[in-house]
């Protein structure tokens, strides 16, 4: 058996086990097609990859006056979208959006089984070593797919950040936090208006990236690394 972690929270403390690992479906690109004249069918690779599900049998092995005690847990940790660990590979997790929780089955008085269906938000595997702050130097070499990173000021004054030559600019008072992913730039959940660029030209492309930021500014990365 197989333990199942979701937002930090083992499943094994409350003595439920993923009975076999589900088959997992490959991420899938979204790919825009269009027939031009000339040539043929086009297709247009966007680099967002599709919502992915997948199926997982939960067993619980324990006293039988637990049972529900443990059943209302479960359905609590599994009630929201989150991070998603199997102990198999506990340097990935996965972006859930929604958990559907099937029947509670007791097969005996000390064993039941749950159904429960996970669905992606784009069926990629992301690494926990991406969920914090690094360096510049650590990340500039992005050996996985585009990524979308989170930057974290520290400084007052103009700035100017470049990454791969694009030029973002704003004004910080101590930090900003700019966040490519849901493009925005903020400090203490303020929204910081005063800056300006394209968010989507801050990713982290595959391969070497050059990251520059202004004299007198502490620049830290969340890169959020993925991959298929």
């Amino acid at each position: 058996m197989f333990n199942l972690e979701y937002n930090e929270k083992n499943l094994s403390e409350y003595k439920i086990f993923v009975k076999e690992l589900p088959a997992f479906p490959p991420a899938k690109e979204k790919i825009i097609t269009q027939n031009v004249s000339g040539f043929g069918l086009v297709c247009e690779y966007t680099g967002e990859f599709e919502p992915t599900e997948f199926s997982v049998q939960l067993n619980y092995i324990g006293k039988k006056e637990n049972w529900f005690e443990t059943w209302s847990e479960l359905q609590n940790c599994l009630s929201k979208g989150g991070n998603l660990i199997f102990s198999n590979a506990p340097d990935y997790y996965y972006r859930v959006a929604k958990v559907e929780i099937g029947e509670n089955q007791m097969l005996t008085e000390k064993i039941g089984v749950i159904d429960v269906v996970f669905t992606t938000r784009d069926g990629l595997r992301y690494l926990k070593s991406g969920l914090t702050e690094h360096d510049t130097e650590e990340i500039t070499l992005n050996p996985y797919l585009t990524s979308k990173p989170t930057y974290i000021l520290r400084g007052s004054g103009m700035f100017e950040l470049r990454v791969n030559g694009n030029k973002f600019t704003g004004t910080c008072e101590g930090n900003i936090v700019i966040d490519t992913e849901k493009q925005i730039a903020f400090k203490e959940n303020l929204l910081n208006t005063s800056v300006k660029g394209e968010y989507d030209e801050l990713y982290l492309k595959h391969g070497v990236n050059t990251i520059e930021i202004s004299e007198g500014f502490e620049l830290k990365t969340i890169p959020n690394w993925r991959r298929k």
